[in-house]
């Protein structure tokens, strides 16, 4: 216990959503996207604010941009069909029933800014 606490790095500290101090947001960028479906953004809005930390805090610790595109993407979708998604998965839930596969199509990075 004491030892390995001892040996810890800084800079493996605090890598988890929930021990961030200040909440994580999405780029305005990519907030704006998000903006322009109307439903999909109204879904998201009405969530619970510790899932969309979560959610966002998914996206944004993306280490590649097109990581965090897909995942943009992906929490989009979900949020246009009323579905959430998991926390650290990439299927969702639909709210008040069961548990449903989702697997959009494959997204090539071209046809993400379509979106």
């Amino acid at each position: 216990g004491m030892a390995a606490f001892a040996h810890r790095r800084e800079s493996r500290s605090c890598t988890y959503a929930y021990e961030q101090a200040s909440g994580a947001a999405l780029p305005p960028a990519a907030e704006a996207r998000f903006r322009k479906h109307k439903k999909a953004w109204a879904f998201f809005e009405a969530q619970p604010p510790g899932y969309r930390k979560l959610v966002i805090w998914r996206i944004v610790s993306a280490k590649q941009e097109v990581t965090r595109q897909k995942r943009l993407l992906l929490l989009i979708e979900a949020s246009q069909n009323g579905l959430r998604l998991r926390s650290g998965r990439c299927s969702l839930t639909a709210p008040h029933r069961s548990v449903e596969t989702y697997s959009p199509a494959r997204t090539e990075p071209a046809q993400l800014s379509a979106l």
